[in-house]
């Protein structure tokens, strides 16, 4: 999932996004609260090293 993906499931824009990940004061609450939530529901894994293959 990439930021995107992110702005199309919280039905706001991609600049939006990237305001919330810098924490940035310009974003209301309630804004912040649905970005937070899909940020929330998303698994990140980290890339395997290439020591691991």
């Amino acid at each position: 999932m990439n930021i995107y993906d992110i702005a199309r499931e919280a039905n706001v824009s991609i600049a939006t996004v990237s305001r919330v990940l810098n924490d940035s004061a310009k974003v209301r609450d309630i804004t912040r609260q649905k970005v937070e939530a899909v940020l929330k529901n998303i698994i990140i894994f980290p890339a395997p090293s290439p020591e691991a293959w």
